[in-house]
This record gives structure tokens, C-alpha cells and sequence, in this order.
């Protein structure tokens, strides 16, 4: 006969088995806090021996530091009843690791009384390292500068995938709220071209299995348009989008596109004007590259030609065709600033700096800022200015003598030199540290004898001008005048052109230009044979005399080959300017020796 106390002591051999295989910690505690059970499980978590906690305060197994939480929660349990539920806290190990545990417990009541709890944990450490990474994670999302949408990876066709998540940057881009896209499409930011460019790049990126870049044009919700640069990564079955607005600097490439367009024009139309003459290849490319390094606003231009090629007038258009047109131009010849007053005339001075210095001076660097410094003859100047010219245009800015105090100058540096500089760098007269800073932009204006074709173009257009200055007509060009202005070499260029022409305007009788009329040098290398049948009469400014024969390879080798390899004596042999000949040697390949 099964008595009421064998029932009894069953029901506790079932619970106390029923406790042993639990997957989970369990144990109870008596109303001191002392364990009388424990199962194998919590002896598992806790590293400790069931003797070991048996016996021992609950606080055996809790991280020090929270001991106070966790026991002033099991005693309320214990003193109100209340059971405590999903209380996280930390235990530490036998071995000295800590672990994250999430608890129960619930009061034992006996007779009305409490007499103890049983409570069960369960590790989460490894739960609670992933969400945390995961919220982290997210916080890095949400909060990333740049845009981040997440779609559906289908359907790809029309109307195509849903948006699932946004950031914050997606929404201040758009000015949409979070909940206002969920569920919507991206068709919601874009017109109807744009949705189906952007359905193409979703197409090929799951197609590829790989990532696409794209810039598109997108609509915020006031309807105001914006570009951004759209990469689509696919990622298990979502599709994640990461924008970046690129509106300021497409507005900028646009700015810059119509202002190299502009400026086209304008060269074009300072062409017709008379300011750069002439259809031939060298000044086709001299135009080319003004309009290519005017429109930059910061990057440095060097200026290479002869003496009277024009330099200062290239100088002086590529300013006028910049943003910085509005601003100052301060042209500094090189050649005549002393070598004692250098740092004085180009960074200022202050009040008693020196004798004779009664105020403060700004110098050409102050003068120019925020527009354009033309530094003209940059070439002329010793290593030890080029050194001071150095710091001031690598730091942009200038100390004046006197003075303690950096002062900031944004000014566009625009240098010229007639002097060859990669030669003077190789002979250690030019600093290569200087030209890198100056050598932006290289614009290289060639010698009149390299423009022959435009020759015509420029007598033509400086008859006009001198007569109009003189008051005087001319109605004819004796052809001999113009074969002996071909034959001449023209060393001082364009300038020396002009003013042959204007003596020869100013002593013109009865409106012709006669040979008579010619400087020695030019009228002694005539030809001993001259028969023009009729006068040629003047020009439209845009005629052009025929091209002479380009250089082969083959000539310039033989002119090297007699000269011993020195180029500007092969130069001279050819009757070119020795930057042509350079320019010509790169052409076909030709290494100097």
C-alpha cells in the first residue's frame, strides 16, 4: 500500500530529475539566499562543483560589481513574492570568465509562508555580443554620412523593388521621412527615364552578382532636383543602394563646361578681333591651350616664348577669361625689380622695417589677392629669390619685412620665361622644386617664323592699326614687301613686326608700303631676283600666306648629327626656336644626348 509520504518523496524524485535535465541552469535558494539545490546545468554555467555551491551564497557566482543589483532583486522577490523575470546580469566563472546570464525566480510557498525560491538562467553572452554588434552596426548605418536605402531584390520589371529600410542621411537628402518610403519604390524619387535607368543598373547588378555605379538625376519631396551617385550592391535577396549627393559638383562641371565654352567663344571672337590672328596649326593649338588653363581657378600656368611673342597678352587673356576676371591683374616684370628690394616689392613691408620705410607697404602678392600675379620673366631671378618666391606660393601666404605675422593671399600664379628652363634646371640655375609649382598649366607661344602662314594676317591687321594711329590710308602691299617680310626671320617676333610696320606706315607717301621703305636688315636679305607683277593690294585679316615644309625626323637628326647633339645650336641650324625643336624632338621620339 502506497502511503501519502511515499507519493510525496515520487513527486520530489520527479521534480528533482525533472530540474536534472532542464537545459537550463536551475537551482533554490533558501530566504538567506543559500543554495539546497542546483542542477548540473548551473554547475556547467558556473564552473563550480555542485558541493561547491551547495551550501553557499547565491552572490558565489555574480560579478562583484554587480552583487547589489542582483541581490537587492532576489531579496525582494523573496520578501514581496513577486517573481523576478529576464533580469540580465553577469556571473563570473570558476575560471575567472565572466558570462551574461538572464534569470528567473519564483517564490516556494509553503503553508502561506515563504520558505525560499527556485530560479532558472540562461546564458546569452553570445546573444548579447551579437546584438550588440548588430546595434552597432545599425548606428553606423543610420547614422552614415552617406545615403543608404535598402530594397527587395525583385521585382526588377516595373514597378520594381520595394524600399525597406532608410537612414538618416537618405531621408535629410530627400527630405522624406522614413515612413513616407517604406514600402514605396524608388520610381517615388525619380522621373519616369530615370526610374527606367535605374530598373537597367538593378537588371545587371543581380544579373552580375556584382556591384554598379550609376549618377542619376533624383526629385526631393518639394520636387527640387538633385544628382546623385547611385552604387547598388547586391546582398542575399535585398539589394543595398549607397548615395552620395554630387549635386555642387555637377553644378560645378557644368559651370566649368559652359565656361570653357564661353571662353572658346570669346578666343574666337579675340581672334577675329585681331587679338590672336591667324588659322595656322600654332596658333590653332596656342587658342587651344589658353581656353584649357584659363577656366581653372587655383592651377598655375607657365608662359614659354621668345622675346615679342606675346606673352603678356597671353597672360593677360587668360586672366580675363578665368572666374577671376573681376578681380586684380598685377603684372611684375622680373628683370626689374633689385635684388635688394625683392622681398619689399613682393611681400610688403612694415612701418620702421628699414631706413626710408615711413608706412606700412602690401606688396604685389597683397596687391593680386584673390586675382592673378603675372610674374613675367620668372626666369630672371636668382636662386635665393626663387627660393623666398618658393615659400610664399607653396604656403600661400607671405610674411612682410618687419613683420611677424603670416598673412593668407589666394592669388593665381601665371609665370612666363623666354629663357629655355628645363636647360637652366639641368645647369643648376633654375629651381626644380619652383617649376613644379609654377608648371600647372604650359602654354607655349611660338616664334613668328614658326606662324608663317599667319604672317600675312598680322602685317594686314598692324597696317590697319598704324593707320588708323597716323591717320593715313594705305590702299597697297608692294608683293616684294612681302616676300622680303618671308625671307626674315623675324628674331624679336610679333612685336618687332609691328613696329617695322608702324615706321614704315608713318614714312608711307601716297598710301603705298614700298620696298624702299624697309629697315636694312630686312631689304639686304631679299633675293637678288624680286619680280612682283602687280601690287598686291591689302588683305582681308584673315589671309594667310602658304605653309612652309614641316621638319622630318630625318632633318632634325642631321641637324643634331652636325651639331654634336647640342640642341640650340641645331636649333639655330634649323632655323627654329629651340622650345619648338624641343616640342618637335618629343613629336618623333628624338631623346637629347
Amino acid at each position: 500500500m502506497i502511503t501519502h509520504l511515499d507519493d510525496l518523496n515520487r513527486r520530489v524524485f520527479v521534480y528533482e530529475r525533472l530540474m536534472e535535465c532542464m537545459p537550463h541552469a536551475a537551482g533554490a535558494i533558501d530566504t538567506n539566499g543559500v543554495f539546497f539545490f542546483i542542477n548540473q546545468s548551473a554547475c556547467e554555467l558556473s564552473g563550480y562543483a555542485a558541493e561547491e555551491l551547495l551550501g553557499s551564497s547565491f552572490a558565489l557566482c555574480l560579478e562583484p560589481a554587480d552583487q547589489e543589483s542582483v541581490a537587492a532583486q532576489v531579496f525582494r522577490t523573496l520578501r514581496t513574492g513577486e517573481p523576478t523575470r529576464d533580469f540580465k546580469t553577469r556571473i563570473r566563472r570558476k575560471d575567472g570568465e565572466t558570462r551574461i546570464i538572464s534569470f528567473a525566480l519564483y517564490p516556494l510557498v509553503e503553508s502561506g509562508q515563504i520558505t525560499g525560491a527556485i530560479g532558472t538562467a540562461e546564458d546569452i553572452t553570445s546573444r548579447e555580443h551579437a546584438d550588440k554588434q548588430y546595434r552597432l552596426l545599425e548606428s553606423v548605418v543610420l547614422n552614415a554620412r552617406e545615403a543608404i536605402v535598402i530594397t527587395e531584390a525583385e521585382p526588377i520589371d516595373p514597378p520594381g523593388p520595394r524600399i525597406q529600410y532608410v537612414n538618416h542621411a537618405f531621408t535629410a537628402m530627400t527630405s522624406y521621412n522614413a515612413d513616407e518610403v517604406l514600402g514605396r519604390t524608388p520610381r517615388l524619387l525619380q522621373g519616369l527615364d530615370t526610374a527606367r535607368a535605374t530598373l537597367d543598373e538593378i537588371r545587371s547588378a543581380v544579373e552580375r552578382k556584382a556591384p554598379v555605379q550609376v549618377e542619376l538625376v533624383n526629385y526631393r519631396k518639394d520636387g527640387s532636383e538633385y544628382w546623385t551617385n547611385l552604387s547598388i550592391l547586391p546582398v542575399a535577396d535585398h539589394l543595398v543602394g549607397f548615395q552620395t549627393d554630387v549635386t555642387e559638383r555637377r553644378r560645378h562641371e557644368i559651370m566649368l563646361e559652359r565656361k570653357l565654352a564661353e571662353a572658346n567663344r570669346r578666343l574666337e571672337e579675340g581672334a577675329l578681333a585681331g587679338l590672336f590672328p591667324g588659322a595656322g596649326p600654332a596658333t590653332t593649338l596656342l587658342r587651344q591651350q589658353i581656353g584649357e588653363a584659363a577656366p581653372s581657378r587655383r592651377m598655375p600656368v607657365l608662359i614659354l616664348g621668345e622675346r615679342g611673342t606675346g606673352k603678356a597678352l597671353v597672360a593677360r587673356e587668360i586672366h580675363r577669361l578665368s572666374d577671376r576676371t573681376a578681380r586684380p591683374f598685377v603684372a611684375v616684370d622680373c628683370t626689374a625689380i633689385p635684388a635688394t628690394l625683392f622681398e619689399s616689392e613682393m611681400f610688403g613691408h612694415e612701418k620702421g622695417a628699414f631706413t626710408g620705410a615711413t608706412g606700412t607697404k602690401r606688396g604685389l602678392f597683397q596687391q593680386a589677392d584673390s586675382g592673378s600675379l603675372f610674374l613675367d620673366e620668372i626666369g630672371e631671378l636668382s636662386l635665393e629669390q626663387q627660393a623666398k618666391l618658393l615659400v610664399a606660393i607653396q604656403e600661400r601666404s607671405i610674411r612682410r619685412v618687419g613683420g611677424t605675422t603670416a598673412i593668407s593671399v589666394d592669388v593665381r600664379i601665371i609665370a612666363a620665361t623666354n629663357r629655355d628652363i628645363v636647360q637652366m634646371m639641368s645647369d643648376g640655375r633654375f629651381r626644380a622644386d619652383l617649376y613644379d609649382r609654377i608648371r600647372g598649366f604650359l602654354v607655349e607661344v611660338p616664334p613668328l617664323r614658326d606662324r608663317e602662314e599667319d604672317l600675312d594676317v598680322y602685317v594686314h591687321r598692324f597696317v590697319r592699326q598704324w593707320s588708323e594711329e597716323e591717320g593715313k590710308t594705305i590702299t597697297e602691299i608692294e608683293p616684294s614687301v612681302m616676300e622680303a617680310f618671308h625671307r626674315y626671320p623675324w628674331p624679336g617676333n610679333v612685336r618687332e613686326l609691328e613696329f617695322v610696320v608702324g615706321r614704315m606706315v608713318a614714312r608711307a607717301q601716297d598710301g603705298r608700303l614700298t620696298t624702299d621703305l624697309l629697315p636694312s636688315e630686312i631689304s639686304g636679305r631679299r633675293a637678288a631676283a624680286t619680280a612682283p607683277s602687280t601690287p598686291a593690294p591689302v588683305a582681308p585679316a584673315d589671309r594667310a600666306a602658304g605653309p612652309r615644309r614641316e621638319l622630318s625626323k630625318a632633318d632634325i637628326e642631321e641637324a643634331l648629327e652636325r651639331n654634336n647633339g647640342i640642341v640650340r645650336r641645331a636649333a639655330r641650324d634649323l632655323g627654329i626656336a629651340r622650345n619648338t625643336l624641343y616640342r618637335l624632338m618629343e613629336r618623333h621620339g628624338i631623346r637629347p644626348r
